[in-house]
């Protein structure tokens, strides 16, 4: 059941079903409040990476469903661009946060956010293989050496592959990163 779940899904099973019950629960109203994510930019990208990204989609599922106040939901899905954008700015490098940084911006309404250095460290990043690696940031990496091999991770390509057909439909943002990507 729910009840096994972290809360971030909790939120999710909230905010695609409008149910006024789970809506209700601590867990849920913790999800929904900006400082569920730490309100220091550096604090959020070295201990909880994703956590922003998280509430963008629950808030984005909710501004699909109809569900909450539309004022508000519109109010925290603009500052929640503003923390993935610092975020992006402050993390340079390119693993499964980053990826879903870059396609939450596109995806939660937001592409004109994207800056092209984003999509040019996003195409960098590609192995050769077509897919994209969990490849933790370096911090990470001489932390836990052991455990962040660089393989091929299905969720990190999954969001690599969605991110580039989204910001297809921003054109010139992808074009000026192949350009520099093959520079």
């Amino acid at each position: 059941g729910l009840d096994t779940l972290p809360g971030y899904m909790k939120f999710f099973s909230y905010a695609m079903s409008c149910d006024a019950a789970q809506g209700a629960s601590s867990e849920v109203q913790q999800e929904m409040r900006l400082e569920q994510c730490s309100a220091v930019t550096a604090r959020r990208v070295l201990r909880h990476p994703k956590c922003v990204t998280h509430q963008l989609v629950g808030f984005m599922l909710m501004h699909e469903r109809r569900c909450g106040d539309a004022a508000q939901v519109a109010a925290m899905t603009q500052q929640l661009h503003s923390r993935v954008v610092d975020e992006l700015a402050l993390d340079p490098f390119v693993h499964d946060a980053h990826l879903q940084r870059v396609l939450m911006l596109y995806w939660a309404g937001a592409p004109q956010r994207v800056e092209p250095v984003w999509i040019n460290r996003l195409l960098r990043a590609q192995r050769a293989d077509g897919s994209w690696s969990y490849e933790a940031p370096a911090y990470a990496r001489w932390i836990w050496p052991e455990k962040l091999a660089p393989t091929a991770d299905f969720h990190a390509t999954a969001q690599g592959l969605l991110a580039i057909a989204l910001a297809l439909g921003s054109a010139a943002d992808v074009d000026k990163a192949c350009k520099a990507a093959r520079a």
